[in-house]
């Protein structure tokens, strides 16, 4: 099994091509992605009838940039939705049908293990689209975040004073009214660990 990563810069136009010229090289390809990654490289299915490649895709679609909401922009209320977030609307399945792609929508994880195997196993495209919502996986990051805190606080107690491992809470506002959100830094930091200097 290999691992290929893009980074969010690299990956927004080319994320579908880069995974059909690495199914290009043979073998079993699963490609996983965001809703406005797709939209960025959407002419890319075009390889699946041009070329005959397979490629299984799996379509993590929050409609709109989720990964924004972990960024102190999401606190700009009056802008941060329509501006950076960037919701689209975009039913994917009319371009699975325009680039001759299979379509499956699974509920479960049951289902989305079902679809990924039966997807691996044809010899056809498939985009698997997995609907999530942007907030709440912010709240799912937040209480994994908290978890793992936890846990590093019980492992290595602080030393001096009450200093421990804390998220930075600000507040945003969506079009159907405030609401309180609890954005985690650009990196987590455990302050309950000195660092030593090099000598």
């Amino acid at each position: 099994t290999e691992i290929y990563t893009l980074s969010l810069h690299d990956a927004l136009p080319i994320s579908v091509s880069t995974a059909f010229g690495v199914a290009a090289a043979g073998g079993p390809v699963v490609l996983l992605t965001g809703d406005v990654a797709l939209a960025h490289d959407i002419g890319g299915l075009l390889a699946a009838l041009r070329l005959e490649l397979r490629l299984t895709i799996v379509l993590l679609n929050n409609d709109g940039g989720g990964i924004f909401h972990f960024l102190p922009v999401a606190g700009e209320t009056d802008a941060f939705e329509e501006h950076v977030a960037t919701p689209h609307g975009l039913d994917y399945a009319h371009a699975a049908a325009l680039y001759g792609c299979r379509l499956e929508r699974p509920k479960t994880p049951t289902e989305l293990r079902t679809a990924v195997e039966g997807s691996i196993a044809t010899d056809a495209t498939t985009i698997i689209e997995v609907r999530t919502d942007r907030v709440e996986n912010l709240a799912l990051h937040r209480r994994v975040a908290e978890a793992a805190l936890a846990a590093l606080r019980g492992r290595y107690p602080a030393r001096t004073g009450n200093s421990a491992p804390s998220l930075t809470s600000v507040s945003a506002s969506s079009a159907t009214g405030s609401e309180s959100r609890t954005i985690p830094p650009p990196a987590y930091r455990c302050a309950t660990r000195p660092r030593t200097k090099a000598q």
